[in-house]
């Protein structure tokens, strides 16, 4: 769990860690340099109620990926299933109850789901967006699909992104995750069962895409310069790791940043490679920005 003030919200997070039917976890939690008290209730948490199950860490201060990341490739992360966390939302009681059973196989999974959608006070929740359809390195490699804050990776799964090694810097550590494993050929589940309460309360660092205005500030993002930074730094990172890729999705990522970067012809790759969004008319959307070289 990365935690940078989040005081407010962090003791029912933690709450819903101890209340597990599952009790053989451990939570590693590291703070981003916090300024208010999320420091002292993690080390209340720590001395009273974690019985032991906790590792207190400090974070690198490079935003929000770069302390997951600085988590996920901790020399002393126990070599075990690994479940992300936010520290402003609820876990049901049986989320790893739950998911353990489906990613007991020994190749590499990655698990993410749909989430309960929740004002700040838990109230009003409703299921978020379903999940269709199926995850691809074609899809990952334009539109992040796996929330961090639902993400688990098997044991199989922690090893190979471990021996991949850390990128120098990525802009969404959900979003690379969601990429490495699609590009590695490893087995993605997108589980349309909610397991995760996901407040909303105006400060998240994204928030959940629900609604009319919240799919209108995608869009601007995608025909903005944030998207368009983003991806850059994303796909930076996967050429690094390009020889771990499959065959089939090194072509990919290379004539996808060989294309023509305007034109008609970088839109024909675009839909030659078969890159597209979960949405046909988002699709649409970004051969057309393809061809005027936004992206």
């Amino acid at each position: 769990m990365a935690c940078y003030n989040g005081g407010r919200f962090l003791p029912a997070q933690l709450a819903s860690f101890a209340d597990q039917s599952v009790s053989n976890w451990i939570l590693w939690a590291s703070d981003d340099g916090s300024t208010d008290n999320t420091l002292a209730i993690l080390k209340d948490f720590q001395t009273e109620r974690s019985d032991g199950k906790m590792r207190l860490l400090s974070g690198p201060q490079d935003g929000a990926a770069m302390n997951f990341l600085s988590m996920l490739y901790h020399p002393e992360l126990p070599d075990q299933p690994c479940a992300l966390a936010d520290h402003d939302d609820v876990w049901l009681p049986q989320k790893l109850a739950h998911i353990l059973p489906l990613i007991d196989v020994p190749q590499p999974v990655l698990y993410a789901g749909r989430t309960l959608v929740s004002d700040a006070n838990l109230e009003h929740q409703r299921p978020s967006k379903p999940l269709s359809p199926a995850p691809s390195f074609e899809n990952a490699l334009i539109q992040n699909r796996a929330a961090g804050n639902t993400i688990v990776l098997n044991q199989a799964a922690l090893r190979a992104l471990r021996n991949i090694g850390a990128p120098d810097q990525i802009a969404h550590h959900d979003w690379w995750l969601y990429q490495i494993m699609t590009g590695i050929g490893a087995r993605v589940i997108f589980d349309e069962t909610p397991l995760v309460i996901y407040r909303q309360h105006g400060t998240n660092v994204l928030g959940a895409n629900e609604g009319s205005m919240q799919t209108l500030r995608r869009m601007i993002q995608l025909m903005g310069q944030d998207w368009r930074g983003w991806a850059n730094v994303q796909h930076k990172a996967l050429q690094a790791a390009r020889h771990h890729l499959t065959p089939q999705n090194q072509h990919i990522l290379d004539t996808w940043r060989a294309a023509p970067k305007a034109g008609i012809s970088r839109g024909r790759v675009f839909k030659q490679l078969g890159l597209h969004r979960h949405k046909p008319a988002q699709t649409s959307l970004m051969v057309f920005l393809a061809i005027l070289g936004r992206i």
